[in-house]
């Protein structure tokens, strides 16, 4: 090999391996954001169960006797102020 031949190697040897770091660099980046996705999958899927569980436990108008006492409110289960607060099912 020639000297100008030799010289061209070491830059591209050099580029060669700048270029192995980058992409070392890159891997790791994607790597990171590879486990910022499971764990917002996962994050998520707590949510989603979580939304199901807060769903089921809310009170409708329909779920209540209404039983009206002398002192204007539903004996037994709610004030006639909540009780008229609470969403119908219909209207969802």
């Amino acid at each position: 090999m020639t000297i100008t031949e030799l010289i061209k190697f070491d830059k591209l040897k050099e580029g060669n391996e700048t270029l192995k770091k980058e992409l070392a660099e890159k891997e790791q980046e994607i790597n990171s954001f590879k486990q910022q996705i499971d764990m917002a999958h996962y994050f998520n899927q707590n949510l989603d169960s979580k939304i199901k569980e807060l769903k089921q436990q809310i009170l409708f108008k329909e779920d209540f006797l209404i039983v009206p006492d002398l002192k204007n409110s539903y004996r037994g289960y709610i004030s006639k102020e909540k009780y008229e607060k609470l969403p119908s099912k219909d209207v969802k």
